[in-house]
């Protein structure tokens, strides 16, 4: 530590508890099993001697690389489900993303032509 400051204790102790609170909150998340025969679109891949499908989808901010026989969060499930990408699993329940969580809607695309 010869350049650098030396951290303030409240930080150290604020960024200790930030650790703990998503430690925790990992343990909660749901996972979800994505197989190849569930998922619509994707790119077919050759790994070892089997066919896998890959697929990429974005979850706040960060590119996620899903593969067929991967777990993924709830949180990438239910984008994948967004794009088509993965025929939902029955029995479960995914709430509808409400009108103010910034998805983008074109309400009339039509072109309005003069005839003068």
């Amino acid at each position: 530590m010869l350049f650098r400051k030396k951290r303030p204790t409240w930080l150290t102790q604020l960024l200790r508890n930030q650790e703990l609170k998503e430690s925790q909150s990992v343990t909660e998340n749901e996972t979800f099993l994505i197989e190849r025969e569930m998922m619509l679109k994707g790119t077919d891949v050759p790994r070892g001697n089997k066919i896998v499908r890959q697929f990429a989808v974005m979850v706040n901010g960060a590119v996620y690389v899903v593969t067929s026989g991967e777990r993924v969060s709830r949180a990438v499930y239910e984008a994948l489900l967004e794009a088509g990408a993965v025929i939902p699993i029955p029995g479960v329940d995914i709430k509808p993303r409400s009108q103010s969580s910034g998805s983008l809607r074109i309400e009339d695309d039509s072109v309005i032509e003069n005839d003068t």
